[in-house]
């Protein structure tokens, strides 16, 4: 899990924001789950895309490769590994969750 607060030229506090970004994760997680469970893989590539995105610009790294893997297969339709995908996502939102529960 590779993050920073501070992630710019100008060196500015953004941990306020980074802080909303983990709290938002926990919505995002429901979100995938009820994608699942409506077998809506539109909706889960919607949120994959949204996670991707703002993972990269907070610097969780790993955060945002899952998702936008987890976009492309469902893309590119390779059903086949939807589900592992989706699986990984969820345990790097987990593993994120986590460390920060510890650090709080």
């Amino acid at each position: 899990m590779t993050h920073g607060t501070e992630h710019n030229e100008y060196n500015i506090d953004i941990s306020d924001l980074t802080e909303s970004f983990v709290q938002n994760l926990i919505q995002d997680k429901d979100d995938i789950l009820q994608c699942c469970n409506n077998h809506d893989t539109e909706c889960l590539s919607r949120v994959a895309h949204k996670i991707s995105g703002a993972a990269q610009m907070f610097g969780f790294v790993e955060l945002s490769q899952s998702a936008a893997e987890l976009e492309r297969a469902i893309k590119k339709q390779h059903v086949n590994i939807v589900n592992d995908l989706t699986d990984c996502l969820l345990d790097e939102i987990n593993a994120i969750l986590h460390q920060n529960k510890k650090n709080n």
